[in-house]
């Protein structure tokens, strides 16, 4: 079976378009593991790609908000 990167990063940044963030963390944790039976069943199997990485990246920082503000005091100071 071969690997499809520019389908699977296509599908990927279709899912990141989606603005309602409930809906995109659902399609993220389909998307994780889709990916990762994907690649699990390769003649070579695997348990990394890019594709997962910026996945269950961009779905931390869906879990985890905060990251992403700046309302901490050394951000307040750059700005």
């Amino acid at each position: 079976m071969f690997y499809k990167y520019d389908r699977r990063v296509g599908e990927l940044a279709r899912i990141l378009k989606i603005p309602y963030d409930t809906v995109k963390e659902r399609a993220l944790r389909q998307f994780i593991e889709a990916e990762k039976k994907i690649l699990g069943s390769l003649d070579v199997p695997t348990s990394r790609s890019q594709v997962l990485d910026l996945a269950e990246k961009k779905l931390r920082e869906i879990e985890n908000p905060t990251h992403n503000q700046l309302d901490f005091p050394a951000a307040k100071t750059l700005f």
